[in-house]
């Protein structure tokens, strides 16, 4: 229930085409990062529920940099893959 809304707003967001496993690992880890001490303190599992507007954004943005360190390393092979083509042509 807690990562979801977060999810839905991250990919919106990132204007993604789909959600990826990294996507969702990192939405689980900012959830588990979002507990304040008294949280903790009681021995919460989840923020509470009041919170869950705070917490969807904090997801959303994780879920934003996950998507965004996905197309870094999609271009980055790109551009690998164009070096090694032109490696061939090296003189000398």
């Amino acid at each position: 229930m807690y990562i979801f809304p977060g999810i839905g707003l991250g990919a919106l967001l990132a204007k993604t085409n789909r959600v990826t496993d990294s996507m969702v690992e990192q939405a689980s880890v900012a959830l588990a990062g979002s507990l304040d001490r008294e949280e903790r303190e009681a021995g919460l599992v989840y923020p509470r529920l009041d919170r869950i507007r705070d917490i969807s954004a904090r997801i959303a943005l994780s879920v934003v940099r996950a998507a965004q360190n996905a197309v870094r390393l999609i271009i980055l092979s790109k551009i690998r893959n164009v070096e090694a083509d032109w490696a061939c042509f090296a003189v000398g």
